[in-house]
Formats: C-alpha cells, sequence, structure tokens
C-alpha cells in the first residue's frame, strides 16, 4: 500500500475518519483493513494508505462477476436495469437525447450488464463500450442485441480522437487510480463541445449502512458535489447540470478548457456524516448477523422455497456489514 496526496486539491494534511476492519476485498493482498482520511483543506475523503498499482491488479485479477461458472442472477439484471433507467431519465431531463440528428456516437465506459447503454440503442444512438468482464460483456451482447462491446480497459489508443459526441462513466470513477488519466482519455475521444455524463456514490448521501463495499478497498475515493465539480474542472470538463439519482452524485458536463476551481467541503460537516453512517452501521450490524447470516436464514435460501427463499435472499444481498471503527 502507499500513502497520497488529496487527489482534489494536492493537500498531503488530513485526519483519519474511518477504517474498516473487516473488508473482505483485501483478503487477496494478505490484509484485512481499509482506511479513510479527510483532506483538512477541502474535505475530501479518500483512502490512505490506498492499494498500489500490483494490488488493484491483484484485487481485480479474477472475473468477479463470474461464480464458479454461473453468471448474475436475474434479480441483479434486473436492479441495473432500474438503475439504468433512474439514470437515463435524469439526463433525458437535461440533455436532449431524442433530438440528436448528426447520427451520435456514445461510448459507455464499464458498461456491466449493458442496460444503460441500451437505451441510447433505442434513440437511435450508435452504441460502443468498454468491459472489464468478459461475462458482461456476453449478457449485453445476448440480452440487448450490443454489438459494439470490447472486452478491455480504457485507455490511450482505444478509440480514434474526437469520435464520440457523448461518454459515460457510472460508478467506475471511484475505483481507478489514477481518475485524471481517465478524464484526459476522455477529453481526447470526445468531439468538441462533447458531453461526459458522470456518476458516483455521494458522501454525504452514503449508501444504506448494510451495504459492503461503501468504505471498502474498491472505493479509493468518495466524492461529493463540490469535490467531483473541481476534478472535472481541472481537467477540461464544465459541469452544466448537476443533481442526484438512487445511486448518488450525477454530473454532466461539457468539453471546454482547463479550469481552476476552489470549490470545497467543510471537513467537519463531512466528519458529522459519516459518524452518522457508523452509528447506524454499527446498529445494524446486529441485523445481519441474528437474521440474514444465521444458520436458519441460510437453509431456508439453499431450500429454494418458493416465497420465503427468495425474500431472504434478496434481503440478504443487500445487508452486508464490517467491522468499523
Amino acid at each position: 500500500m502507499k500513502f497520497v496526496h488529496c487527489l482534489v486539491c494536492d493537500s498531503a494534511s488530513n485526519t483519519p475518519i474511518l477504517t474498516n476492519t473487516q473488508d473482505p476485498f483485501v483478503k487477496k493482498i494478505g490484509t484485512t483493513q481499509t482506511s479513510y482520511v479527510t483532506c483538512n483543506d477541502c474535505g475530501f475523503v479518500y483512502q490512505n494508505p490506498t492499494l498500489d498499482t500490483d494490488e488493484l491488479e491483484a484485487l481485480y485479477s479474477t472475473d468477479y462477476y463470474d461464480n464458479k461458472g454461473q453468471t448474475i442472477s436475474e434479480g441483479y439484471r434486473k436492479k441495473k436495469e432500474e438503475y439504468a433507467q433512474h439514470s437515463f431519465d435524469w439526463i433525458k431531463s437535461v440533455f436532449p437525447i431524442d433530438q440528436i440528428n448528426e447520427n451520435p456516437n456514445i461510448l459507455d465506459i464499464g458498461s456491466n450488464t449493458g442496460a444503460f447503454l441500451s437505451l441510447f440503442q433505442k434513440q437511435g444512438w450508435n452504441c460502443h463500450a468498454v468491459e472489464a468482464s468478459k461475462n458482461m460483456c456476453e449478457i449485453a451482447k445476448d440480452t440487448y442485441n450490443l454489438e459494439q462491446i470490447h472486452n478491455t480497459l480504457f485507455q490511450t489508443g482505444t478509440f480514434p480522437p474526437e469520435h464520440f459526441s457523448f461518454v459515460s462513466l457510472l460508478h467506475r470513477r471511484e475505483h481507478l487510480e489514477y481518475p485524471e488519466k481517465i478524464l484526459q482519455d476522455i477529453y481526447s475521444v470526445l468531439k468538441p463541445n462533447g458531453h461526459l455524463y458522470i456518476e458516483v456514490p455521494d458522501i454525504f448521501r452514503p449508501k444504506s449502512a448494510l451495504y459492503t463495499s461503501y468504505f471498502a478497498a474498491p472505493h479509493l475515493y468518495t466524492f461529493s458535489q463540490q469535490s467531483l465539480q473541481r476534478l472535472l474542472a481541472r481537467n477540461g470538463f464544465k459541469t452544466i447540470h448537476s443533481g442526484s439519482v438512487p445511486r448518488g452524485i450525477c454530473i454532466l458536463a461539457q468539453k471546454s478548457e482547463p479550469e481552476n476551481v476552489t470549490l470545497s467541503d467543510d471537513p467537519i460537516q463531512v466528519a458529522q456524516c459519516i459518524s452518522q453512517y457508523k452509528a447506524q452501521h454499527d446498529k445494524d450490524a446486529f441485523v445481519y448477523k441474528y437474521i440474514a447470516n444465521s444458520l436458519p436464514a441460510k437453509v431456508l435460501i439453499k431450500l429454494k422455497l418458493p416465497w420465503i427463499s427468495q425474500v431472504l435472499a434478496k434481503f440478504r444481498e443487500h445487508v452486508r456489514v464490517n467491522k468499523i471503527i
């Protein structure tokens, strides 16, 4: 692991704010905990020490959507469709998706099941995507008839310069070791005045306290509206619209010129938010330990009874906690 400065303002001054002492994601790299700090200058929350390049490669070395040969569940696919529809509806409310007449190209980075991209396809857009999971690529092709799904990582040279009118990046930015690098690559493939839609978790609106990976190794950073807009501006993206969807913050930005803005969050307010999250997390841990993870629950799930097994399985999918201090 390595110690880093704040991604948003490059300050080295920070305060420890939370440690996940039983992070299940870091077993592959021989540790059990993940720690987070708050920047004392701009209030940004980030992992520190953070995973280095080799550790990140180890973390993602296997196709984590493939479980002993079985691909995603029907429930997972439907959940992704619901999230995709929320995102698409928000974009439609601020951007004329169905009024573009220039044979538009869209690139979705980390397309997952393809549910989000398929909604653009229905509007006549030329759809392209990159997705690291081979399983997800096949699902996108089979389920939504999306052909231009590339089983690769997005990087310089993957696509021609200034080729796309629109690029989407949904819940990938917080996982990246060098998020500014991917913004630079996106900038290069966007047409002049092209648009970027980005979606990330919201530090002021944490997902359920029972959600495993909110404060865990895959999330190197946790953004706010302020910190995300500041980082985008520095890399040449002017925020046109900002808002929220069920999974967090959403921003529609336009390719522009790099600009130095000084938006920041109050570190005290951030600390209070995380303290409330931790209190709820500790309270709900009881639910997981004695109900969702109990032996009777496990047995009932395996029996696959028509109603109760499905309800318990779905509940257990959302009720997962770790020891946080």
